[in-house]
Formats: structure tokens, C-alpha cells, sequence
């Protein structure tokens, strides 16, 4: 829920995604299993999914439009906000 993207956070870029998300206990684990080369695997973690065929997570669309942290920290604690995470959380049925 925190960094708004498809994938598990820990295994996400740290460098990309840290800008925009809160400095948490989980963002500090992040930091430095990222600098002690270190990877985990989970068995069983809960990842957002599309619920329709050209969905997309807003995050993601937000940093293909712009790469300033101030901007996209605005946007994503907004996202959290309003508790999206996909295009079509926030589209209606007839778009």
C-alpha cells in the first residue's frame, strides 16, 4: 500500500520508489537490505491486482509523467488518502 506499485516493496528499487514514501520502520529495512545486498522471498505476501484488462497502478503512471519526489510524495500520500491504488479505483463504469 505504501509505494502504490504492482510489485512487493522490498523488491522494488529502492532508490526510485523511497522518494515519494514515508521514512517508516519498514522504509529503513528496505534501505538496508538494499545495502547489505541482501533479498527476500516470501511465500505468501498480498500484492495489489488489476481488476480490469488495461488497468494500471496510479504510482507507476505518476512516474512515467514526472520523476520530482516533492511532487509525487504530494501525489501518493493523496492516493493513500483517498485509499486507491489502481486507475480503476478511482474510473467509473462507464469511464
Amino acid at each position: 500500500m505504501l509505494s502504490g506499485s504492482g510489485t512487493f516493496i522490498l523488491n522494488t528499487p529502492h532508490n526510485t520508489y523511497s522518494s515519494w514514501i514515508d521514512n517508516r520502520w519498514l522504509s529503513s529495512l528496505w534501505e538496508f537490505i538494499l545495502h547489505a545486498g541482501l533479498s527476500l522471498k516470501t511465500e505468501a505476501s498480498w500484492v495489489p491486482s488489476s481488476t480490469r484488462e488495461t488497468d494500471s497502478f496510479i504510482m507507476e503512471k505518476f512516474v512515467s509523467i514526472t520523476k520530482i519526489p516533492s511532487v509525487l510524495r504530494i501525489l501518493n500520500q493523496c492516493r493513500i488518502y483517498l485509499k486507491v491504488i489502481t486507475i480503476s479505483d478511482i474510473y467509473s463504469a462507464c469511464g
